[in-house]
Parts: structure tokens; sequence; C-alpha cells
């Protein structure tokens, strides 16, 4: 039996849905998939299908977002929502998705790819794929006091403008390897998202809260926080933790700078930790500890 790829079409999204449902135990938000793959305002919507005599058997996505590494502006490409139908495992499903996700990273201009991946998907890449551990990102947790006056639904409180993206670019050239975060970005990334955000800014930056029930645990996360200034970063981190009541917990990724201003908020280490390996399609892949910048919300658990 061959494998054969080929480029999604909206005309197989029920099928492709029902594969996503099937492989990741859960149902796929048709909000969340159109909000990935066809808002992202930085590359093309990318979705590879695997067909196995005209049967679907396997699906793998990429979102690309723009870079700066080592002070070029590039293009990243990120794999994601990978899922081989079960009756055709150990055929070769998942390498040939990533060939042709590799293929469109290439055309699209990329230089690296990176993955946030689990305890399935890494051994594949780094034994089969030749990616390369790049870091291990460890979460930090601020324990919460136990609140009987939850602040409410999260909701969009308005867009991003030339102030919070002016900010980010007095950050920028102080911080390791990272994503670029103009106004389009954040836009769709947080505004614009089908999942819930508060949106907080201040004089000299932003932030921005999400939430989730993580391991069991009513959870508020911290999904970007941008101030050029340390004193600026620690006043945002109070108004995070005041947007975060109703929760037991406020979690984050310790930034490039101004790591100290979470410490003196209360952030501790936790085990927890997200596994980033990467794969060059030119030049070399930064890796090691402090190589990259990244936030919760820069991954896709987030």
């Amino acid at each position: 039996m061959s494998v054969e790829t080929l480029a999604y079409e909206p005309s197989r999204r029920d099928e492709v849905f029902d594969l996503l449902a099937r492989g990741r135990g859960h149902e796929t938000d048709a909000r969340e998939f159109d909000w990935w793959f066809d808002g992202n305002p930085v590359g093309p919507r990318t979705i590879a299908l695997a067909e196995v005599d005209e049967a679907l058997a396997g699906v793998l996505a990429a979102s690309f977002y723009r870079a700066l590494v080592r002070g070029r502006d590039t293009l990243v490409a990120l794999p994601l929502w990978a899922v081989t139908d079960e009756a055709f495992r150990g055929r070769g499903i998942f390498q040939a998705l990533n060939g042709e996700v590799e293929r469109a990273a290439r055309d699209a201009g990329a230089t690296l790819e990176l993955g946030f991946t689990n305890r399935l998907a890494g051994p594949i890449y780094i034994a089969k794929l030749g990616w390369q551990d790049v870091h291990r990102l460890r979460i930090w947790a601020r324990p919460l006091l136990p609140s009987r006056t939850p602040s409410g639904d999260c909701v969009h409180m308005h867009n991003f403008v030339a102030d919070q993206e002016n900010a980010y670019l007095d950050l920028a050239p102080k911080l390791s390897n990272h994503f670029v975060r103009d106004a389009a970005y954040l836009n769709w990334r947080y505004a614009d998202a089908p999942r819930a955000y508060t949106i907080l800014t201040s004089t000299d930056g932003y932030a921005v809260v999400g939430r989730k029930r993580y391991k069991g645990v009513d959870t508020a996360y911290i999904a970007d926080l941008v101030s050029p200034t340390f004193g600026g970063t620690r006043r945002l981190l109070r108004v995070c933790v005041r947007a975060a009541r109703g929760a037991r917990v406020l979690l984050a990724l310790m930034p490039s700078v101004h790591a100290r201003a979470y410490a003196l908020s209360g952030f501790v280490p936790t085990p927890q930790t997200i596994r980033l390996i990467g794969h060059a399609l030119e030049g070399e892949l930064p890796i090691g500890n402090g190589a990259w910048h990244f936030t919760l919300g820069d991954t896709d658990y987030f």
C-alpha cells in the first residue's frame, strides 16, 4: 500500500474533523480551526493530508511566525495538529506528512521549524526525522489565594495598536531569539482568538492572561507580557495577579530579560517542562538554555 500526500481542501472538512476528533480525543472547534489556519497574517494555510488507497490516513498542519533569529527577521514554521489514523500506524504516515509540511515551509521561505512537542511525537522527530532538542522550557507558578469573588469571564477589551507594538520594539533588542510581536500578529493571536483572553495595557507595555483547567486545577496563565523596563514588568505582573482572581495558580515561562521581576512577584519553578525541538532549513539552529525567549502564548498548548 502506497502513501499519497496531498493538500487539504475545504470539501474534506468533515472528514478531516472526524479524524482529528478520533486522534485527539475531543471534538474539533471549527472556529479554532479557521482561526489557526485561515486567520494567521504571517504565512499560508498549510494542512497536509495522507491517503492510503483513497482512505484518509493522517493529517499534519503548520502555523507560521515571523521571528528574529540572531538579529535576522525570518520565518519559522511550527508543525501542529498531527494525527494518524490508528488503522494505518506503523506505515510511515507521519514521516510522509512531515516531508510535505517541510516542503511547504521551504516554499514559504521559512528558515527554521520549531515544535513544542509531546512524548509521542518527540521521539519520532528526534530519532527518525533529524530534529534536535533545543531546550526544556520550565513552567513557573505563582500560587493564588482562594477568592470568593472570581474575576468573571475573560473578554476581549480592545485591539492591539501602535503603543503595544512600540513597547515590543523597545524591548526586542534585549531579547534572545523570539517571535516578532507586531500589531497584526497580536490581534490575530489574542484579540481575534476563539479562546478567551484578558488584554491588559499600561503606559509602557501590555500583558495577556488566559484561563484553562490544567492538570485538574483552575489555572490562569500569562500568555504574553511585554515591558521594556523592570519596573513596568513588575507593575504588569501585579495587574496579572488581580486579573487571575478566581484561579488557584498563575503560570508563566521565565523571560530572557527581567526574569527577576517574576521571582520577586512570587513565581517559583515547577517540575513541569515543555520540550522544545527544532530543525534548521537554512543555517544553524540556536540551541541551549537562553537561546530563545518564549511565552506560554507562543505555544499551541495555551
